[in-house]
């Protein structure tokens, strides 16, 4: 028969083992989020002022075709840098329905798509650019309510988007024309102001970071392109409250953040990494603050072209 001091000391022993299980797997949340580290390297990336948009823009969407570069901005005419001559050229928007603003250009086959709204006008449908005959058309598919500043990226010629006002991920199909709900959006908030969503697609997913500061943290979660599944991955503490601007090219998620700081997630080694080297791309105001502006950027695989409406800037930036 146990006496009660054996009895205690089993019960004890049971406690304390229990104890260090539950220590050694009681990892919160926030840990979790936040176990990735930042190494530092230097001269990661390479910056080249490729010209300044002879226009200014209220808002500054780009995209490429071939071997030239495509701006679009609100109500004015595309503005075309051709590459090998950098030289530039307009062409005219047919009429205020054609006016877009807070989006995104897609450039899918022989096609230029742009992704994005008008409050100057009845007009909120998805418009189509032909680069050889330099004409706008309407597709006459309307975007969701409230849309504006979308994470975006193509998927089997489909357009993959969301935006933080819209609780859903949707998929714009330019063969049928039709848009579809694909997922629901882990960014969705109400408090939906600011540009701050980085994208882009890396092999078969969908990544995307940002939110902050409409949300009280960035996010950077991936879409799996074959079943539309969402994934939270980790990140840096350091950047979970900070405003980045960026997007996928190459083989990386390239964030900028100040005149010193650039911040890489490698998709190769699942790895932050910080550039401090001087970043060249920010504008300064007259009183000699840095002016980020409102980013647009295009990659082309290896390459990321950038443009703002500070300083209307076009930037070259590679690896």
């Amino acid at each position: 028969m146990l006496t009660l001091r054996r009895l205690l000391s089993y019960f004890t022993i049971i406690f304390l083992l229990l104890s260090c299980s539950s220590d050694d797997n009681s990892i919160t949340n926030n840990e979790t989020e936040y176990a990735q580290k930042i190494i530092s390297n230097t001269s990661i990336f390479n910056y080249e002022l490729l010209g300044t948009a002879p226009i200014h823009t209220q808002t500054s969407m780009l995209a490429k075709y071939q071997n030239k570069l495509y701006r679009f901005g609100s109500r004015s005419p595309v503005q075309i840098f051709d590459l090998p001559s950098k030289t530039w050229s307009q062409v005219q928007i047919p009429d205020s329905s054609y006016w877009r603003w807070d989006g995104a250009l897609v450039t899918i086959g022989e096609m230029i798509y742009q992704v994005a709204v008008s409050t100057d006008s009845d007009s909120y449908d998805i418009l189509k650019f032909n680069p050889a005959t330099n004409s706008l058309d309407h597709t006459n598919v309307n975007l969701p309510n409230n849309f504006h500043y979308p994470a975006y990226c193509t998927n089997d010629d489909k357009i993959v988007f969301l935006y933080k006002g819209a609780n859903l991920t949707y998929e714009y199909n330019p063969e049928n024309n039709l848009i579809r709900v694909v997922a629901n959006n882990p960014f969705y908030t109400s408090n939906d102001y600011n540009l701050n969503l980085s994208s882009g697609r890396f092999n078969n997913y969908f990544y995307v970071f940002g939110g902050f500061s409409d949300l009280p943290n960035n996010l950077f979660y991936r879409l799996n392109l074959n079943n539309y599944e969402w994934e939270k991955l980790k990140m840096p503490e350091e950047i979970s409250s900070k405003l980045l601007f960026g997007s996928v090219f190459g083989e990386q998620l390239v964030l900028f953040s100040d005149t010193l700081s650039t911040f890489e997630y490698s998709f190769l080694d699942d790895k932050w990494y910080e550039d401090t080297t001087r970043v060249p791309i920010y504008p300064r105001g007259l009183n000699g603050d840095i002016y980020n502006g409102e980013w647009s950027f295009y990659s082309d695989g290896s390459t990321l072209y950038g443009t703002t409406i500070a300083g209307e800037s076009v930037w070259k930036i590679s690896k």
